[in-house]
């Protein structure tokens, strides 16, 4: 237990120091619920808090990591799972982490 009788920001500072540290990884664990596929390659980003998020894709289809998502089909079978996004056609699955999607939409 802490006892002061600092206020304001003096206040704040201590609270802020002793909060227990909160990882980006704990933090986007669970944070996505759904995922729903639109058209041109866009995705719309459903997070628990009720923020959603547009990420277009169109730009990363034709790079390394994310040709095999060309096909519109697969594209469309896009579901939430976790922390992970996973498009699946029965034969091929291809997942992304939900921070690595974040890092896309910061990047555009």
């Amino acid at each position: 237990m802490i006892k002061t009788t600092l206020s304001g920001d003096a206040l704040d500072q201590i609270i802020l120091y002793n909060a227990p540290r909160i990882e980006k990884e704990t933090i986007m664990s669970d944070a996505l619920v759904a995922v729903h596929p639109l058209g041109g390659y866009c995705l719309q980003l459903v997070f628990r808090n009720g923020s959603s998020a547009m990420v277009n894709m169109e730009n990363r289809i034709n790079t390394i990591r994310f040709s095999r998502l060309k096909s519109p089909e697969l594209f469309k079978t896009v579901k939430a799972e976790g922390d992970k996004l996973v498009w699946s056609d029965g034969t091929e699955t291809i997942s992304i982490y939900t921070n690595e999607i974040l890092d896309i939409m910061m990047m555009d």
